[in-house]
């Protein structure tokens, strides 16, 4: 029962993790990408996805309806900001894939990666996002996706299949984000946890 717990507990500190990277991740892509290619300028290859997301969106949403009324003659899609408030995180992977390359270099740059590391933790990112979003387990788990770990992490010599990989890639964005009080959350979860097997999530001894 206590695993139970510790695992629902640890899922919900990850996917408050991941909401913060994502919201700057959305929102820096679409402000660099309508910056180069105007406000509309959407890779060709992902326009027929956004109009599938587009149909499928809430039309009820106050911005969307305020875009159709006045823009909906003109538009088929409205502009970045609009649509990546409802595109899903795997269309806002491709979009960082498909974006030119100054902008892939832009957004890792200011993450302190190179293009590869990101576009790998973005699939990383949307793995772990959708096992918490449905109540998968995150504690005691091998993941599928691996995070890629950067030459200049001397010394993480560990499994990067296990979920402290992914605890590791989480903290590092946050950090760089701006986001450090996450840390507090986790540090008091694994106070809170203490009997807790760490070995289970690929923490080392120290």
């Amino acid at each position: 029962m206590r695993a139970y717990e510790f695992d629902r507990d640890l899922r919900l500190v990850m996917f408050g993790a991941i909401a913060e990277i994502e919201i700057f991740f959305r929102g820096r892509l679409s402000y660099l990408a309508s910056g180069e290619d105007g406000i509309f300028g959407f890779p060709e290859s992902v326009k027929p996805r956004l109009s599938r997301e587009y149909s499928a969106a809430n039309k009820g949403e106050q911005f969307i309806k305020h875009f159709v009324a006045k823009y909906g003659d003109e538009h088929d899609l409205p502009p970045y900001w609009m649509m990546v408030e409802f595109a899903t995180m795997g269309t806002i992977e491709l979009f960082y894939q498909k974006v030119s390359p100054s902008v892939r270099a832009e957004v890792a740059s200011e993450l302190g990666i190179k293009v590869p590391v990101l576009k790998n933790w973005l699939s990383v990112l949307r793995v772990v996002r959708n096992a918490c979003c449905h109540h998968s387990r995150v504690w005691n788990r091998t993941w599928g996706v691996r995070p890629v770990i950067p030459k200049d992490w001397k010394g993480f010599g560990l499994s990067n299949g296990k979920t402290f990989a992914v605890l590791s890639v989480l903290y590092y964005l946050l950090d760089a984000i701006g986001a450090a009080p996450w840390k507090k959350k986790f540090d008091g979860l694994l106070g809170e946890y203490g009997d807790i097997d760490l070995d289970k999530l690929g923490f080392p001894e120290n």
